[in-house]
C-alpha cells in the first residue's frame, strides 16, 4: 500500500471513529488538493499525520491555520484541526481557541512542500500548538 492510500484509510478511521463517538456525519472531502480532509454540516476538519517522532506540542502551518479557520469562518462551521502521531489522535477546535492560538509564536522552519506531485524544501511558518489548548489529548482509535 502506498504513503498516499495509507493516509486516505486512516482519514476514513478517523472520519468513521468521529462519528460512531460523537454521533457526526463527517466525510472525506473529494477535491485532492483541500486545505481540509472531512467535512459534514457543522466542521471542517485537517487531519495532519506525523510519522516518527512524537512531539510534545502538535505544529500547524500558518498558512493552513489561516486559510480553513477563513474557510470556517465562511460556511458557518467549525474548524477542527486533528494531528495523528503515534501516541494518537489529538485535536484541537481552532475556532473556540483562535484567540489563543494567534498569541503563539510563530517559528519559520525548512519543510518538506508538496504541490501537483513535486517536492521541494521551503520555509513554512508554523506555530506550535500545546496539549493544554487540545480538545482531546493521544486518543487511540
Amino acid at each position: 500500500m502506498t504513503l498516499k492510500a495509507k493516509i486516505k484509510q486512516k482519514e476514513k478511521d478517523v472520519a468513521d471513529w468521529l462519528n460512531t463517538r460523537f454521533k457526526l456525519n463527517v466525510k472525506l472531502v473529494k477535491d485532492e488538493f483541500s486545505t481540509y480532509d472531512l467535512e459534514d454540516e457543522k466542521h471542517i476538519i485537517e487531519i495532519k499525520h506525523r510519522f516518527g517522532k512524537v512531539y510534545a506540542t502538535k505544529l500547524i502551518e500558518s498558512m493552513k491555520l489561516s486559510v480553513n479557520y477563513q474557510k470556517s469562518q465562511l460556511k458557518n462551521k467549525k474548524f477542527i484541526y486533528i494531528v495523528m502521531d503515534e501516541n494518537g489522535l489529538t485535536a484541537f477546535n481552532i475556532t473556540e481557541k483562535i484567540n489563543e492560538i494567534i498569541k503563539l509564536p510563530e517559528y519559520n522552519k525548512l519543510m518538506e512542500h508538496n504541490h501537483y506531485y513535486t517536492k521541494t524544501k521551503i520555509f513554512k511558518l508554523h506555530r506550535n500548538l500545546p496539549k493544554s489548548l487540545a480538545s482531546l489529548q493521544e486518543v487511540k482509535i
